[in-house]
């Protein structure tokens, strides 16, 4: 039942996340482009196209000025599109975003264009995505170093990950260091705060070595920054997964291996590899967000020189989007890495979570022993918990809510900033 939950759980993540990603794809080989001579890439449809030029319907939100003397009518809609009439009979549907003596500013997401034949570079009829697409990104060297830059940034941040989740997760549920209980319902703290916010906290209170890192390792030492946030921030998924399995490891197959190789060695051998799939399970899951997670990146790149700055796919990504540069075939291409590497990860992981638990627990099943460690090492183990807690979540909240100051501010942002009705729209979308 637990397994069939949890598959359900997974399918649901991937089929709210892969659909409209399918329904783009689509449209990549469905939709025209025209690419213009100035850089731009517009994505539509080609209503008519001559010698004199091509006249085409774009898709995506422009905003279109209208003079006031050029306005009949200005019709708001409830439930449909806005609706301004022109004096020469053209209606424009849309969203009035500003609506003044002087005129309308008109939001359309869809918006008639007419272009001259020395304004076009090209014009693609439907099936925009192609080979040569493949070709142009396979070609260009900044896409692999895009691409080196990110696996670098996921490896390590997931590699980091693992380096503070093992070891809590097995001082939390195989060992009896002191503060054991508190740590055990404390570890999933550092998810609550977004790495971004992280970032941020820890910039502010390190010194200004750590914005600029040793010259020697130039963009590296973006990387290890950013990996190094990753890890604080993902540890819990390591945790998560690998506390279940070794709690699941029976007495007995341990107490068989250490008549032969002590309690440390049947740690080694027997315990961590029965063990290996639920920590499998944590590092795809950090994996998955360390490679998709480009706020980080993008923080750290602009409180660092140029020489220190690294780009990542899913940043590259953002930021064509965000400009309408290169067109959905290239942003498909740009984008289709990550996605294929994040789709085998999370088949990985469906893998894993669906088969046979690590251990079966029926009538001759009893808990493991802690294992021995003494006072010094109790303590230790303690001091490490309590470190990582402090450093992925505790520092860098007392860090924020000093910095935003007194209670005065947030009843200026939450009140007369508006910042109020985009936190009711945000924990309403994510209660829905």
């Amino acid at each position: 039942m637990r397994n069939t939950a949890f598959l359900l759980a997974l399918l649901l993540v991937l089929v709210a996340g892969t659909i409209p990603a399918l329904l783009g794809f689509s449209r990549a080989f469905t939709a025209d482009e025209v690419a213009l001579a100035d850089g731009r890439t517009l994505q539509g449809t080609i209503l008519s196209e001559a010698d004199g030029g091509v006249r085409f319907l774009a898709s995506g939100r422009t905003t279109e000025e209208i003079p006031a003397e050029r306005v009949k009518e200005v019709r708001r809609g409830t439930f449909f599109p806005d609706e301004v009439e022109t004096t020469d009979g053209a209606v424009l549907r849309g969203e009035v975003a500003i609506e003044s003596p002087a005129g309308v500013r008109l939001v359309l997401d869809r918006k008639a264009l007419e272009f001259a034949r020395r304004e076009i570079l090209e014009v693609r009829r439907e099936g925009a995505l192609s080979l040569l697409h493949f070709g142009w990104a396979l070609s260009d060297p900044f896409l692999w170093q895009v691409m080196g830059w990110t696996a670098a940034v996921a490896v390590l941040g997931t590699l980091g990950a693992l380096l503070l989740g093992l070891p809590y997760a097995l001082l939390t549920a195989r060992t009896e260091i002191p503060g054991r209980t508190l740590f055990s319902a404390l570890y999933g703290a550092p998810l609550v705060l977004p790495p971004l916010l992280t970032a941020m906290a820890w910039d502010r209170l390190l010194p200004q070595g750590w914005l600029e890192g040793p010259a020697a390792l130039g963009p590296w030492s973006t990387v290890v920054q950013a990996a190094a946030l990753f890890a604080l921030a993902y540890f819990p998924f390591v945790t998560l997964f690998a506390r279940r399995s070794l709690a699941s490891v029976g007495a007995a197959e341990e107490e068989a291996a250490r008549l032969v190789a002590g309690p440390w060695g049947a740690l080694r051998r027997v315990t961590l590899p029965l063990a290996r799939p639920g920590i499998l399970l944590g590092v795809l899951f950090a994996f998955v967000f360390c490679l998709n997670d480009f706020s980080v990146v993008d923080y750290l790149n602009v409180v660092r020189t140029p020489a220190k700055q690294v780009s990542v796919l899913p940043f590259l990504v953002q930021f064509h989007f965000s400009r309408r540069m290169g067109g959905m075939a290239e942003l498909m291409v740009i984008g289709l890495p990550a996605a294929l590497l994040s789709l085998a990860a999370a088949a990985a992981a469906l893998r894993i979570a669906t088969r046979s638990d690590t251990a079966t627990v029926g009538s001759a099943w009893r808990a493991p022993r802690p294992l021995p460690l003494g006072p010094a090492a109790r303590i230790a183990g303690s001091l490490f918990c309590a470190a990582v807690l402090a450093a992925g979540a505790l520092v860098p909240a007392l860090a924020l809510l000093e910095e935003a100051g007194p209670p005065s501010t947030y009843a200026r942002v939450f009140g007369e900033g508006g910042a109020g009705a985009n936190l009711r729209l945000t924990i309403g979308l994510a209660a829905a």
